[in-house]
């Protein structure tokens, strides 16, 4: 694992915090970094080594994406994540075309992927999704709006979740839900952009699909059986996320605490102060401890358990060692924090996001009430 780390890590490097920084003010895709983890085999980690992968898992992709983090990109970093979460579930229930048309350039970085599954009225109750897919002899005819699909625009496709079956006519809620290959060129697909405060290097778009076209072969496994393919694909995306956001803490840890050792104030560096120590002493137990528990959470994914609760303990216990670490950062830099070349205000506006997306921290704490204290549920 730590080979694939170094790896990444030297790509980060090459790179250059510039690189990010720069990205960010011309809200532009990282379109290099991409393709240089992908021409370094660094998008297949959960790919079977069958269908050109490295087979390595959740554990191989979260030692990358934690060490490309740490060394600059910070969360942006994501686009390793969003390729190799969407290539392992193509791998795993993908047809055999599509296994043969879609992978290759998913995972040597020519092409970025997505997926449209949050609406602005359902919000976290992914179940209550109002898009419709209904079918017409050998096609099925998409209609209703996503929200907060990311790089939807240039996307090689997207992945939109539809409901097949209607609400009232599953057992389950959870039934009647299928997944779809949609071409985001098709006829009737819109996408509207966001403006954001962080997260700038990616489009967020709301895409509206207005009576869209797409063949019977474009569905993801079986139809109606859509949700279980995503909750498999949630537990790896949450572990992955942990470690993504475990690396962002570790590189803003790092320019706290060189920082604090070379700034000089009334006549001593203000790292010698306790009120400082404490700070980046308190992050840095933080971040060890979101660590552990990434790892663990990889450790039982890969050995085929159920990770629920570690995977959102990991992700939520990650989110805040790496707020904690970005909020310590801003106030150790004081005003320099506000300066873009510091590259502090960077990460504190791209971390913000993950205390409430994919998965806020009271829905978290719900999931971790019900599933890993057995109490009632309460959402």
């Amino acid at each position: 694992m730590e080979r694939l780390g170094e790896r990444a890590m030297r790509i980060a490097e090459d790179l250059g915090v510039d690189y990010w920084i720069s990205l960010d003010e011309g809200m532009e895709f990282p379109w290099e970094a991409l393709k240089a983890l992908g021409g370094d085999g660094l998008l297949s980690t959960m790919v079977p080594r069958k269908l050109g992968g490295l087979e390595m898992g959740v554990m191989g992709l979260s030692a990358t994406i934690e060490d490309f983090a740490a060394a600059g990109p910070g969360l942006g970093a994501y686009l390793l994540l969003s390729n190799s979460i969407i290539a392992s579930l193509l791998a795993e229930v993908g047809s055999k075309s599509q296994k043969e048309e879609l992978l290759p350039s998913i995972i040597d970085g020519s092409s970025i992927v997505c997926l449209g599954l949050a609406e602005a009225a359902s919000g976290s109750d992914a179940l209550s999704i109002s898009t419709r897919a209904e079918r017409k002899s050998d096609i099925y005819v998409l209609k209703g709006t996503k929200d907060y699909v990311n790089n939807s625009e240039k996307s090689l496709f997207i992945i939109v979740v539809a409901r097949t079956t209607p609400i009232e006519d599953v057992k389950k809620r959870s039934q009647g839900l299928t997944l779809f290959i949609v071409d985001p060129e098709l006829p009737g697909v819109k996408h509207e952009p966001h403006e954001k405060l962080g997260m700038r290097y990616y489009t967020t778009n709301k895409v509206i699909l207005d009576d869209v076209r797409v063949p019977e072969e474009n569905v993801i496994g079986e139809v109606d059986k859509g949700w279980q393919y995503l909750t498999y694909m949630f537990n790896a995306d949450r572990i992955a996320t942990a470690a993504m956001l475990v690396g962002a803490s570790k590189y803003l840890l790092d320019l706290a605490t060189d920082y604090a050792k070379n700034r000089v104030v009334f006549g001593k560096p203000i790292g010698s102060n306790q009120a400082i120590q404490h700070r980046i002493a308190e992050v840095y137990l933080r971040t060890v401890e979101a660590r552990l528990m990434t790892y663990k959470a990889a450790e039982i994914y890969d050995a085929g358990r159920s990770a629920v609760i570690e995977a959102t303990s990991a992700y939520t216990e990650a989110a805040e060692a790496a707020w904690e670490a970005a909020e310590a950062a801003v106030q150790i830099f004081s005003a320099q924090a506000y300066l873009k070349h510091v590259d502090v205000e960077r990460h504190w506006r791209d971390i913000r996001l993950y205390r409430f997306a994919p998965l806020s921290r009271e829905l978290a704490l719900s999931i971790i009430a019900e599933y890993g204290l057995g109490l009632p549920r309460s959402y």
